[in-house]
């Protein structure tokens, strides 16, 4: 477990229920689990709020079909912090080791499914199965090829 998995989080009543935030990394990381089941990671793409799972019904779908749902602010968007740059493609990693989590189904949109690839391939202990939309693979084989 990271070190941020020993840090305790503090809780905040809203829309969806209980949003828990942690101190991690170099800033702080929001995210929310709701629901009870095996876990499903929802990874959005660049500028993506985790809100937007909740307004297509895609989150609520998950929890009633008896998953739990982990969304979660990526570093720079709202209402985590947005540290400088660089980022690291280890922060999901990061918050999954903080959780718990493993064999979780992923699902990446956009620059999620590039993330949720990226974790596939290094941490499969994290992974059982990965969904990705509006992938870009090609790059993911010319990032992962470079020295």
């Amino acid at each position: 477990m990271s070190s941020a998995g020993n840090l305790p989080p503090t809780e905040r009543h809203g829309r969806g229920g209980p949003r828990i935030e942690r101190w991690a990394w170099t800033g702080r990381i929001t995210y929310e689990r709701t629901g009870r089941g095996r876990p499903v990671v929802l990874a959005g793409g660049t500028g993506m709020p985790p809100v937007a799972s909740e307004l297509c019904g895609v989150h609520e779908d998950l929890v009633r079909a008896c998953f739990e749902v982990i969304t979660y602010a990526a570093r720079g968007v709202a209402p985590s912090e947005a540290p400088a740059a660089p980022y690291a493609m280890a922060d999901l990693a990061g918050l999954m080791d903080a959780l718990g989590l493993t064999g979780a189904a992923v699902v990446g949109y956009s620059l999620g499914s590039f993330t949720a690839e990226l974790l596939a391939r290094t941490r499969p202990d994290l992974v059982a199965s990965a969904v990705l939309m509006a992938e870009t693979g090609a790059a993911l084989l010319a990032f992962l090829a470079r020295p």
